[in-house]
């Protein structure tokens, strides 16, 4: 009787340390972003259905570029092409 409690931590122990190996492949293989969007996914799923489309797109801007840095590229590519877009306009005005 008095191993079958040591038995039974150590089966819990072995429970913990598979689950601490399982996070930490997880982690090595899809990365904290997309382990971080993937619970905000589901989340969302769950509760605000309507944000699961725009949570795709982020998860797919963030697998193809490996973290957020796509954000900051489409806010200035969004900007230069107003710019450009507004001087072609006017470019364009001008000349008929």
């Amino acid at each position: 009787m008095f191993y079958f409690f040591y038995v039974r931590a150590l089966i819990k122990l072995m429970f913990l340390a598979f689950i601490g190996i399982s996070i930490y492949i997880l982690f090595q293989t899809i990365g904290l972003s997309m382990f971080f969007l993937l619970i905000v996914g589901l989340l969302a799923a769950k509760f605000v259905p309507g944000l699961v489309l725009p949570i795709i797109l982020i998860a797919i801007g963030v697998h193809f570029t490996g973290g957020f840095s796509f954000i900051p590229d489409i806010i200035t590519g969004t900007f230069w092409g107003i710019v450009f877009a507004c001087l072609g306009f006017w470019y364009l005005e001008d000349k008929k």
